[in-house]
């Protein structure tokens, strides 16, 4: 009887396990957005980002929060490089990021990973999954 417990136990974590990669790897997913410079006026921000993540060619930035995995609404930039990204925009304003999949569809990274002006911990937010 206690073989079979123990195959059926290890067919859960198995199961658990495939399940889990199966959905960190269905959508394109940047997983860590890393500010190196900062600098704001009273209009704009320069940004220097490094983007990091899994199997998307071009990501972007909205003003439209959305679920992560959601639609991407109100894009403003594209961008293809991943490192030391130079970014100017407006002051006023918090933005998400989008990334496009290799599907050419584009997905929208969640709430959790965003840059605002006057805000220090959600620019270099990390996504758990």
């Amino acid at each position: 009887m206690a073989a079979v417990r123990s195959l059926r136990t290890s067919g859960v974590f198995l199961l658990l396990f495939l399940l889990n990669i199966a959905n960190a790897s269905s959508g394109p997913w940047i997983f860590s957005v890393d500010v190196n410079e900062k600098a704001c006026s009273e209009l704009k921000c320069v940004y220097n980002l490094n983007v990091n993540g899994l199997d998307f060619d071009v990501w972007s930035l909205t003003e439209v929060p959305a679920a992560r995995g959601g639609d991407c609404e109100g894009r403003f930039l594209e961008e293809k490089s991943t490192k030391n990204v130079e970014l100017i925009v407006p002051f006023a304003k918090k933005l998400f990021f989008c990334a496009k999949g290799p599907d050419g569809v584009w997905y929208n990274q969640g709430e959790s990973l965003f840059l605002e002006a006057n805000d220090v911990i959600g620019a270099n937010a990390q996504y758990e999954p």
